[in-house]
């Protein structure tokens, strides 16, 4: 991972489950809105912190 990944996993960390659940909804409507605008620099970076997200997610669950 690099520094960017890092924090953005030290910040999920830190969430509750629900917190977590939210982000990643956030975040992958953001991405969505990023993609149709065509921004898919921006959306890819959306996209790499949602991966950090939802990697977080599942070890939680496992």
């Amino acid at each position: 991972m690099n520094l960017e990944a890092d924090i953005v996993a030290a910040a999920a960390e830190a969430m509750s489950d629900d917190e977590l659940a939210a982000a990643i909804a956030v975040l992958h409507a953001h991405e969505r809105e990023l993609l149709l605008a065509d921004d898919l620099d921006r959306a890819f970076r959306v996209m790499r912190d949602k991966f950090v997200l939802v990697s977080i997610q599942n070890e939680r669950q496992h």
